[in-house]
């Protein structure tokens, strides 16, 4: 599968379009009845928030006109820490490199409530393996769950009070048609780049020097540039809400189980609150939606809790290198543990369908692709708005350069160097996310086998651990 991967992606990559020459556009004329932006940013979610952030608190971008274009509506949210354990349905689990990001911005501060998580447990249900993730007994923090709105509404905020002067925002305003430079034309011996043109909904007019995509994984931009993509639609879809747990206590633990249909998981909110998310068929999702709250506490429960049949030849093995590890004085002791469980619903119960896709190219002639319109990967890792903001940080850092020796923002050859950083890291993240869902999605003896011989395996191993957690919290 992970060959397959890269072959698709090399292939996909040889395509990159080449700009033929073609006759030169009188900039001066085709900007007369438009307005001209330095940067557009299209999408007002949590990466396009960001990246309107991180332009906004830039000196070098100071003089710069920039436009956020948000196609939803503007929202009163409010920001006060919520009362009695009400929570928005989506969440995600921000690592805490990209903490340290948000606090850069001066977004953090103005999220009022995260759960911080301090151990993981993952473990299969089709045999013994588990492994664990803790850093320093459980004195330093994994991740944080934050929900979504909470963190486009400090983003919210921040435009309107601290970088309004700097970012203009567009609400309830959707691009219509992108027309992007395809060709150039050169003039006095050096190479003249016409503006990317947008047509939006209310039949205004914008161009500018730099667009920035930030619409999500059907991005409307992407397809208006002939962005070609590997992508994998999978069988499955997640479900998620909130749930209120039997006992109070400390709820510091995200937990994991690998289900023949996918991966279920809780990750805390406080201390009587879990937040839900179950990747599953869509035909068991429909199903998991249409049941009676107590149906379906139950069915949770039982998903995390139930004993499935196992192979005799994978216990076999499991003993086998149970066996060897002890000889070898690598032995895990760690015990294996049940999370707590659920008494109710505590919110709305949502779905949405699942999959892979990864962009052969993450830039053309002035556009930028970040977050999920240029990659997509399934939640099992927790790390689909971790790689957005990293691709703003690093886009950012790029674009601060190009305004210190003041190059075109939307030159090709500094856009370049966002592709090259981002790519060397996404890639190999997609493609073992990628094949981490299909080894586990599945109760195949010979896989249920190798999976749980890993998992043992890299429970035992303190340096292999240490790895993946540096990875992870990045």
């Amino acid at each position: 599968m992970t060959s397959n991967f890269f072959k698709t992606w090399r292939c996909l990559a040889s395509t990159r379009c080449s700009i033929p020459p073609s006759s030169c556009i009188n900039m001066s004329t085709s900007t007369q009845n438009s307005k001209v932006y330095d940067i557009v940013i299209v999408g007002g979610g949590m990466v396009g928030g960001a990246m309107a952030c991180a332009i906004g608190r830039s000196s070098f971008l100071s003089q710069k006109r920039v436009l956020l274009l948000d196609s939803m509506k503007k929202k009163n949210q409010s920001l006060s820490k919520k009362n009695g354990g009400t929570y928005g349905t989506r969440v995600c689990a921000i690592s805490p490199g990209n903490a340290e990001f948000l606090e850069k911005l001066g977004a953090w501060k103005l999220i009022p409530h995260c759960a911080p998580v301090k151990k993981m447990q993952v473990w299969d249900s089709c045999s013994n393996g588990m492994i664990t993730f803790e850093q320093n007994n459980m004195s330093e923090d994994l991740c944080y769950v934050v929900e979504n709105d909470m963190i486009t509404g400090s983003f919210s905020k921040l435009l309107e009070s601290k970088f309004n002067d700097q970012v203009e925002v567009q609400y309830n305003c959707k691009v219509v048609s992108c027309e992007n430079p395809q060709n150039f034309a050169f003039k006095d011996g050096r190479q003249s780049v016409p503006l990317v043109t947008l047509k939006l909904s209310d039949d205004t007019e914008v161009k500018t020097r730099l667009l920035i995509a930030a619409d999500g994984a059907n991005s409307f931009i992407a397809q208006s540039c002939g962005v070609n993509y590997f992508k994998r639609p999978y069988d499955q879809s997640a479900v998620v809400s909130n749930l209120r747990l039997h006992e109070r206590g400390e709820n510091i633990v995200a937990w994991q189980r690998f289900l023949p249909t996918g991966p279920i998981a809780l990750l805390p909110l406080d201390e009587t609150t879990s937040s839900l998310v179950w990747s599953t068929t869509h035909q068991h999702a429909k199903k998991l939606l249409e049941m009676q709250e107590d149906e379906f506490v139950s069915e949770i429960n039982n998903a995390f809790w139930q004993d499935y049949s196992q192979q005799d030849i994978v216990k076999s093995l499991e003993s086998f290198t149970s066996m060897l590890l002890s000889f070898a004085k690598s032995g895990n002791d760690v015990v294996m543990q049940y999370p707590p469980s659920v008494a109710s619903i505590a919110g709305d119960r949502f779905k949405f369908p699942l999959g892979c896709s990864h962009a052969n190219e993450y830039v053309k002639p002035r556009v930028a692709f970040i977050g999920d319109s240029i990659h997509r990967v399934h939640p099992l890792a927790g790390q689909g708005v971790n790689l957005g903001f990293r691709d703003v940080d690093c886009l950012s850092r790029v674009l601060d350069k190009a305004a210190y020796e003041g190059k075109d923002l939307g030159a090709i050859n500094h856009l370049m160097e966002f592709e090259s950083e981002q790519q060397k890291s996404n890639i190999p993240f997609v493609t073992a996310v990628h094949s981490l869902k299909h080894m586990f999605s599945t109760d195949s003896t010979p896989l249920v086998a190798i999976r749980s011989i890993g998992l043992t395996l890299c429970n035992s191993n303190s340096v292999l651990k240490k790895r993946f957690i540096e990875q992870a919290t990045t």
